[in-house]
């Protein structure tokens, strides 16, 4: 009798494990073909502490713009009365995946795909490129955005983190 006890508690235990498992990979959504979960990015953000130090301080801005088949912005700098468009961005569905395509000024377009989300994270790879590789949106509370660059530099692996938040 007690091994028997001893069995089916096991199973439980083991059963829930399996349960609990479930129920985070079921946390996790991948979006691979609508703009739908990305439209908050809509607006204009800055982040006023990377480069804040500076003198006069150097701000890097996030200007997205939402329309049918696309989320589109620049990413500017503004040092005292300059500013400096940096590049152009879009969001956009290609061959049924979420796509993010730069245009760096003055470079080739460069293109990361959608390789994994959650209802927050948005991670974007292009394992081809020089620097980054990958590119993470975090949605963070308090109107406010993370962007982290990580890939590998020169034979270093390097992470930039950015935070920003919504002026407009």
């Amino acid at each position: 009798m007690d091994l028997k006890i001893g069995i089916i508690a096991s199973f439980i235990v083991l059963l829930s494990a399996c349960n609990s498992e479930e129920s985070e990979k079921s946390q996790e959504v991948i979006v691979n073909n609508t703009l739908e979960p990305m439209v908050w990015l809509e607006g204009t953000w800055v982040d006023k502490t990377t480069f804040g130090f500076q003198q006069p301080p150097l701000f890097l801005h996030e200007k997205w713009t939402v329309y049918p088949d696309s989320i589109s912005g620049i990413g500017y700098n503004v040092q005292g009365a300059d500013t400096t468009v940096k590049e152009r961005i879009t969001i956009r569905v290609v061959n049924d995946k979420l796509t993010y395509v730069a245009r760096p000024d003055n470079q080739a377009m460069i293109t990361f795909t959608l390789t994994s989300s959650s209802s927050n994270t948005w991670v974007f790879e292009n394992k081809a490129n020089d620097f980054p590789q990958k590119l993470i949106y975090k949605q963070l509370p308090n109107d406010s955005l993370s962007v982290t660059l990580e890939g590998v530099q020169n034979t270093i692996e390097r992470s930039i983190d950015l935070k920003y938040s919504r002026t407009k």
